[in-house]
């Protein structure tokens, strides 16, 4: 058995202590998701969560793999994709609609600015 966290577990890194807590007998794999990020900084808070897992055995994944017996897992953070309706001005507007309405680039951070959708 293994056990998949697929994102917006808790803010922060308190997902992962949580989820070795109760599944201590399995081994754990965490994709983190928008959730994990806020308040934080998108790039320092990923190398944060990587080395809590480590630290408690948890495998944290964001855009690489893991092989356990024969299966490989592939884990990413799901970002929207604004092209879903096609490029130019469907675009412009789906990335103006996201910086006021989204929380994500609000309360995420990327070095010294807000989350930005082109991010």
């Amino acid at each position: 058995d293994v056990v998949v966290l697929a994102g917006d577990i808790h803010a922060g890194v308190k997902g992962i202590t949580w989820a070795r807590k109760h599944f201590c007998l399995s081994p754990v794999i965490y994709v983190p998701g928008n959730h994990e990020y806020y308040g934080e900084d998108l790039l320092e808070h990923l190398e944060v969560l990587r080395r809590e897992g480590r630290k408690r055995g948890v495998d944290v994944l964001e855009g690489d793999a893991l092989v356990l017996g024969n299966v490989r897992f592939l884990g990413a953070t799901l970002w929207t994709d604004y092209a879903l309706y096609g490029d130019g001005p469907a675009v412009t507007r789906a990335v103006y609609a996201a910086c006021r309405g989204m929380e994500d680039f609000q309360v995420i951070l990327k070095g010294d600015r807000a989350f930005h959708p082109n991010d």
